[in-house]
């Protein structure tokens, strides 16, 4: 219906993208594929499809493809060879504001525009002129001038906002698909993230998502293994997270490492770097829409730390098979941009109800059809402040991270009188246990770490000034000791705070 926005709501990984941009042309032989525009939210998305056959990206300085499509130039070779062209929201909204047709109708040859991720219009309002976007597609719609389709795995903020905009919708599927699923959904909040990862409770390569590119950076201290990759329009975009953002464009995986600047020259360049495994990527919401991953990429877990469905929906989405584990953290998010609609404000306040009180059921039914599980099969991990500072020192100071050569590790064993002592001040003063410190011994600790935390604690010989002694390296993680139902029970004589 050119009359109104045709809505094809699936779930991510469903095929919405590749059958508008293929199937859908072949049922009407009459378009050209260059009367044909496809707007997405996200330019790592712009990167992927792009590199489709028939589809390329569209180049706002050639002003002679305008030209065409407003039909002040009739010269077809310019967009022939071009096929369906493929540009970010904000591409669209300066044609319309900035590349009218003086004797025209803007955009009047092309026949079909599809909208992937619609609910951007209507969550995405931090983008400038996306009220523009908006009037436009609705002015167009009332004139019947255009097929427009809309496409979307998150239809309620569309349902919630759309109506008010005077949208009216043709829905175009009636009956729902199936999706990709996890084994297991955590609820979680901030501080329990790092203790998830490197007790190995998430084993595998992990993805994270946080609401800010400062709150990614802070996460990425307390992570081994773990680095960061923000937008290229984020002033703490670097030259190492282009190099990460071509490979996920380009092979739909993760690469196998990263680098850190470890030297600088007086101008502040960096000379020298050192290699890291890469285990973990922390992100803004740049990755939340669009980007594919594939199960060889290795990632087999989710962490959202923006607890609405939208966010949780469209972040677990990017993984195109079944995941082992999908987190949902409560975190500080600033209700700004993306983040400050009623509708997720609202969600928010339930996924707080669900995972402190466990009185709210419907915050779960909206991410329900992630999991394979239902609610009575949620687990629930909350750390304490004090169990996640002690946590947060083990990880810096003494958990040996992925790769780490002989010099790093050996900086990190145990075996100084001074060290242990330290370890056991740090254990009484989070509070993990109510001993006082003369009757907490330095072994009693590495139980803990081992029993409760799920650390593997391996013990070596060395010898130093011509002595033997012992020392302690705490390697990571040991699946074989983890009870995670232990965990969930309570494991408070430890000093965690457990509430499932």
């Amino acid at each position: 219906m050119s009359d109104k926005l045709n809505l094809i709501t699936a779930p991510c990984g469903a095929g919405k993208s590749k059958f508008v941009s293929q199937n859908m042309l072949l049922q009407m032989p009459y378009i050209n594929r260059w009367e044909v525009i496809l707007v997405t939210s996200r330019s790592l998305t712009v990167d992927q499809q792009s590199s489709d056959p028939g589809m390329s990206k569209f180049d706002p300085k050639n002003q002679a493809v305008i030209d065409y499509w407003n039909g002040d130039s009739d010269d077809v070779e310019t967009v022939r060879d071009l096929g369906i062209q493929v540009m970010t929201y904000d591409k669209l909204i300066r044609i319309v504001e900035k590349n009218n047709s003086k004797t025209q109708t803007t955009l009047q040859r092309i026949k079909i525009i599809i909208l992937d991720e619609c609910h951007s219009m209507f969550s995405d309002t931090f983008i400038p002129g996306m009220g523009v976007a908006i009037q436009w597609v609705r002015k167009t719609l009332d004139g019947a001038s255009k097929f427009i389709v809309g496409l979307t795995a998150t239809p309620d903020i569309i349902y919630s906002f759309g109506h008010e905009q005077g949208f009216k919708i043709n829905m175009v599927l009636s009956d729902d698909l199936e999706s990709y699923v996890a084994k297991q959904l955590i609820c979680t909040n901030w501080a329990s993230i790092p203790y998830l990862i490197t007790s190995g409770t998430l084993s595998g390569k992990t993805l994270i998502m946080c609401p800010t590119a400062t709150a990614c950076f802070k996460l990425q201290e307390d992570i081994p293994g773990s680095t960061v990759m923000v937008s290229p329009y984020n002033k703490g975009f670097t030259k190492d997270m282009d190099v990460i953002r071509k490979h996920i464009a380009d092979h739909s995986t993760l690469p196998d490492f990263y680098y850190e600047d470890i030297e600088w020259d007086k101008k502040g360049v960096a000379t020298k770097k050192k290699k890291h495994k890469l285990n973990v990527l922390i992100s803004t919401s740049t990755l939340r829409e669009g980007v594919n991953i594939i199960a060889d990429s290795g990632v087999r877990n989710i962490v959202c730390c923006l607890t609405d469905s939208l966010h949780v929906t469209q972040f677990v989405g990017r993984a195109r098979y079944n995941l082992d584990k999908i987190v949902v953290a409560d975190t500080y998010v600033p209700t700004e941009g993306d983040c400050k609609h009623q509708f997720m404000v609202d969600e928010r306040k339930a996924f707080k109800n669900f995972l402190y009180y466990k009185s709210s059921f419907e915050w779960f039914t909206s991410v329900s059809h992630l999991v394979e599980h239902n609610v009575n099969q949620v687990w629930r991990i909350v750390l304490g402040a004090d169990d996640a500072k002690f946590i947060q020192y083990i990880n810096r100071r003494w958990l040996v991270p992925p790769g780490a050569d002989a010099k790093e590790e050996a900086s990190r064993k145990i075996w100084r009188e001074e060290d242990k002592d330290e370890i056991r001040k740090w254990f009484c003063d989070c509070l993990i246990t109510r001993k006082p410190i003369d009757f907490v011994t330095f072994n009693g600790v590495i139980k803990t770490l081992e029993r409760a935390l799920g650390y593997n604690v391996k013990s070596g010989r060395q010898r130093v000034d011509d002595k033997q002694v012992t020392y302690k390296l705490v390697v990571s993680f040991d699946e074989e000791k983890v009870d995670i139902n232990g965990i969930n029970r309570g494991i408070s004589e430890y000093g965690c705070d457990s509430i499932a």
